[in-house]
């Protein structure tokens, strides 16, 4: 059931691209960017640049994933592995480490 909803939310981050204005988008991006800020809060980061930094990082995932690229990068997650190893989070950690500028 887990992996059903996360392939929604996926799908509906990949419509983000074509249609970042809609609600259900919007929605999404506001989830998303609200759970990041608060764990960016929670090891005393800047809550502006939090949102920053997590807006950027929406629209990378977003942008640059597939579905199936996603799901293996929450897998690994909630494996308490890695991520660094992936080929996906590889091709796009150039575009991440923009957002943290």
């Amino acid at each position: 059931m887990k992996h059903i909803l996360l392939l929604v939310t996926m799908l509906a981050l990949t419509e983000v691209a074509a249609a970042s204005d809609t609600l259900p988008a919007q929605s999404l991006r506001k989830q998303f960017v609200n759970s990041c800020v608060a764990r960016a809060i929670e090891r005393q980061d800047d809550a502006a640049s939090a949102a920053t930094f997590c807006d950027c990082t929406f629209d990378v995932l977003a942008k640059n994933l597939t579905v199936s690229e996603y799901i293996e990068l929450e897998k690994a997650s909630e494996e308490k592995r890695s991520p660094g190893t992936l080929p996906a989070l590889a091709r796009i950690k150039p575009k991440l480490a923009q957002c943290k500028r």
